[in-house]
């Protein structure tokens, strides 16, 4: 009797790797519209939930958090397993993430409480205390983003590996790995778009104050609509996924069993080209991490820009950065085959460029608005807040503690109160406002002087970020290029899990901190326990801090990979070994052939 024998699985036609790349490409486009709409709204997020740079980039933190737990466990895992389908579970993962992060508006409602106009002008009291809802909408937006991070894991990592694994013509690798890379780099640019055009939908979706329009300072908009687009992307692309053969190749075996990984884990270490460009790697993720994180944010302050206006610029300086020069560069190492060496030797010229435009930086920026309040003390080199004077003595304006400014069209005032305002007339303007040269009508909102610096500012970082990431995919060749095949997998986890632990990790906490200090101005500045968002900056101190620091990482980054270079020199990469391995086993096997027919033929005799 006949044993029954495995059912051998049918290839399909339609399903092979060139359609599990577009699939792949498209999927990438949705996670990097997330996290380019999650950075795009970080501002809106920072109003409504008064949180600070710090804990917003905490926030953003929380992603890589679970991201780097999770390709660990991918790395170790996946090993021998079906890769399409793991990435499938990843993808429908992400779409309910994305439903998680759209939860607190339904939860907490669309905007916070806002004052009434008929409230007593002079007993406008904020009281000073921890909001509840704004700790608990911050602990679920963070949960929200650690499922996202767990859920991406299998995107570039696994992903990478199928398909390099399954391409007969290795010399493609490359361009097509490049290609889902600039997926990652040039759709932030679509997120910054949904972001820009969602936000200047009040976050209400139906109705918006009649005395706020786009341009308020505490404008909201519709930041979770956003995720539930996502959500939608996400679940369809998944379905797909779940139908892809564990290989296309017969021959193809890249695992790395349990019992070996202590040992693979040692070896990777010890390989100086690998580690060396993870370390390169991880300091140039603070470019992602930290400047194009708080990119929005800074055009939105330093060139008294609305929301959704800075978005559309950091979308086009993110395209610029990251998305073409990406593409072009893969196209261009596959094109004229470019050795790792020398590839290595040409992402140091171009990552010097980097520092160039963000030093250039420094030239092109605007002076902060001035708040009447703000008093520098010249003993302590601190600004003080002063809002008692002459003109508002009556007004009892020290209960006054949240920030509503208005401006008479020279000077700001923290609050109507502080301008010495007495009623608010039929035009919605508050008017008799003692404090005012006019004491006439006021207009709400910040005063901002005129500063056309800003398309000076576009164009350098958009020529800079364009040739500096030209060969960023030399990190992923590189790292891949370095190890044998059965290290393929855990090699991509571990160059991920490092990244991500020491740079994408703290690197927004890091730009938060340094941001948080340029602070002049928060929101409630009595309140000590609840100070809420920033809402003037010292724009000389914020350019300065961004750009430095960005600068001076970068250049860390270009010594390391110098030093890879070097390191490469003395070193030959596995797929040169192969080829000497090949001719010495071939001899091998006619000296041992020859052998055996010498002692035949003399057994003979």
């Amino acid at each position: 009797m006949e044993l029954p024998r495995r059912k051998v699985q049918q290839k399909k036609p339609y399903l092979t790797i060139e359609i599990f790349l577009i699939i792949m490409m498209t999927v990438i486009g949705i996670q990097g519209t997330y996290l380019g709409y999650m950075v795009g709204i970080l501002t809106n997020l920072e109003r409504r939930f008064g949180i600070t740079s710090r804990r917003s980039g905490t926030l953003l933190s929380m992603y890589d958090v679970g991201h780097t737990v999770a390709v660990v466990l991918v790395g170790i895992l996946a090993t021998n397993r079906h890769l399409p389908r793991i990435t499938a579970i990843g993808v429908l993962t992400s779409g309910l993430s994305m439903l998680l992060l759209a939860l607190p508006v339904v939860i907490f409602g669309t905007a916070p409480h806002e004052f009434s106009m008929a409230e007593s002008l002079v007993s406008q009291i904020f009281v000073c205390r921890k909001v509840d809802e704004h700790t608990a909408a911050f602990r679920l937006l963070a949960f929200a983003q650690l499922i996202t991070g767990i859920a991406a894991a299998p995107f570039n990592t696994v992903a990478y590996v199928y398909i390099d694994d399954n391409l007969k013509e290795k010399n493609k690798s490359p361009f097509y790995l490049g290609l889902l890379t600039s997926m990652y780099a040039f759709c932030p640019a679509f997120g910054f778009a949904l972001s820009a055009g969602l936000t200047r939908i009040h976050t209400s979706l139906f109705y918006a104050p009649p005395d706020m329009d786009v341009t308020s300072e505490g404008w909201v908009g519709a930041w979770w609509l956003g995720f539930l687009i996502l959500a939608v992307l996400y679940l369809v692309c998944s379905a797909p996924l779940f139908f892809f053969p564990k290989t296309f190749l017969t021959d193809n075996d890249n695992g790395v069993e349990m019992h070996n990984l202590p040992f693979f884990i040692g070896a990777l270490i010890r390989n100086p080209v690998f580690t060396t460009m993870v370390i390169a790697w991880t300091l140039g993720s603070y470019n992602t991490g930290g400047y194009n994180t708080y990119l929005p944010k800074f055009l939105e302050t330093q060139y008294a820009r609305t929301s959704s206006e800075a978005d559309i610029y950091a979308g086009i300086i993110s395209i610029g950065s990251v998305a073409v020069s990406t593409a072009l560069g893969g196209y261009l190492l596959t094109r004229f085959d470019l050795s790792p060496r020398k590839a290595i030797l040409l992402l140091a010229c171009s990552w010097s460029i980097i520092i160039v435009s963000y030093l250039l930086s420094l030239t092109v920026g605007c002076t902060e608005p001035s708040i009447q309040e703000i008093e520098y003390v010249a003993s302590v080199n601190r600004p003080k807040f002063m809002d008692v004077h002459s003109c508002n003595w009556d007004c009892e304006c020290s209960s006054v503690n949240h920030f509503n400014p208005v401006h008479d069209g020279i000077k700001n005032y923290f609050s109507p109160c502080h301008a010495g305002c007495l009623s608010y007339n039929t035009e919605l303007k508050w008017d008799n406002c003692l404090c005012t040269n006019s004491r006439g009508p006021i207009e709400a909102g910040l005063y901002t002087e005129q500063c056309n610096t800003l398309f000076a500012y576009v164009a350098i970082m958009f020529v800079g970020l364009f040739f500096g990431n030209l060969f960023f995919m030399t990190t992923m060749m590189v790292i891949l290029r370095a190890v044998y095949d059965d290290q393929k997998v855990l090699a991509l986890s571990f160059a991920s899990c490092i990244t991500n632990l020491l740079g994408f990790i703290p690197a927004p906490v890091l730009f938060g901190f340094l941001i948080d200090s340029a602070c002049l101005l928060w929101r409630n500045p009595k309140c000590l326990l609840d100070r809420g968002n920033c809402v003037i900056y010292d724009n000389r101190l914020f350019r300065v801090k961004f750009h430095v620091v960005s600068a001076g990482i970068h250049l860390l980054a270009v010594l390391v990979v110098i030093a890879c270079y070097f390191i490469s020199l003395r070193r030959k990469f596995p797929e040169e070994e192969d080829y000497n391995t090949v001719d010495i086993n071939a001899l091998e096997e006619l000296r041992q052939q020859h052998e055996s027919k010498a002692i035949f033929l003399y057994t003979e005799l």
